[in-house]
Parts: structure tokens; sequence; C-alpha cells
């Protein structure tokens, strides 16, 4: 017998190991937190990280990746719900939650939940370029 890839199906995430999803930045944010406490301001710039589709780390011809320029392009249709999402939940958060690691991490899977709820693709990780707190 051949070796026919469909036998093994790997999940999602581990078909692309060792290769990075689709990258879609958000901004800076800077959010007035919630409560009182020695913070009241955090900046934070977010990327986030996305499973891509079968053929989206191909080769392109001279016109580049068709199907990396389609899945990007629509990626970015869905900045502003994400934007919007992300200012809600951030700014219910206060200094204290967030000063902890545990509280980024938690922050971290509110944010992945949030965005796999508007997107049409899957979130891998979530990674703070920046998160200031003043």
């Amino acid at each position: 017998g051949e070796d026919h890839e469909e036998d093994a199906e790997p999940a999602e995430d581990e078909a692309h190991a060792g290769e990075l999803g689709a990258l879609l930045a958000i901004p800076e944010r800077v959010v007035n937190l919630s409560g009182e406490g020695p913070y009241a301001v955090l900046q934070v710039t977010i990327t986030l990280e996305f499973s891509t589709p079968e053929g989206y780390h191909a080769e392109g011809g001279h016109g580049g990746n068709p199907v990396q320029e389609e899945f990007d392009a629509e990626l970015k249709n869905y900045l502003t719900p994400i934007e919007d999402g992300l200012n809600i939940l951030l700014s219910g958060k206060t200094g204290t939650d967030l000063v902890t690691t545990e509280g980024k991490v938690e922050l971290k899977e509110e944010i992945e939940e949030m965005v796999n709820g508007i997107a049409p693709a899957h979130v891998r990780a979530v990674y703070f370029n920046k998160f200031f707190m003043q």
C-alpha cells in the first residue's frame, strides 16, 4: 500500500505544527480599568494567531498566495467587532485582576473565547505585544 495522508488525520493545530498561523494585529488600546486600586489605565497591544485553512502556507506563484490573501482579508473584516468586544472585556477588569500572571492568562482565555464567538477561524493563541498599566 501507498501511504495516504488522510489516514493520520492530525488535529487541525498539529497539522501545521511549527508553522505560525495567520496573525491579526489589533491596534494598541488604551482602556480605563474598573474599580479602585493603583492602576486606572491599561495600554495593551494584542496579536491574535488563527488556525489557517488548507493551502495557506503553500508557496504562491508570482501573484502571491491567493488562499493567504483571501483569508487575511476576511480576518481583517472582523477587526471592528473584535475591537468592540475587547473594549467591553478590558473595561470590566480591574488593575488588581491584571497585575498577576494568573490574571493575564485568564484574560487571554477570555479574549480567545470572545474572538472565537465572532471570527470565522479558530484562535490558536493570544499574544500581548505590549501590556502596560498606570
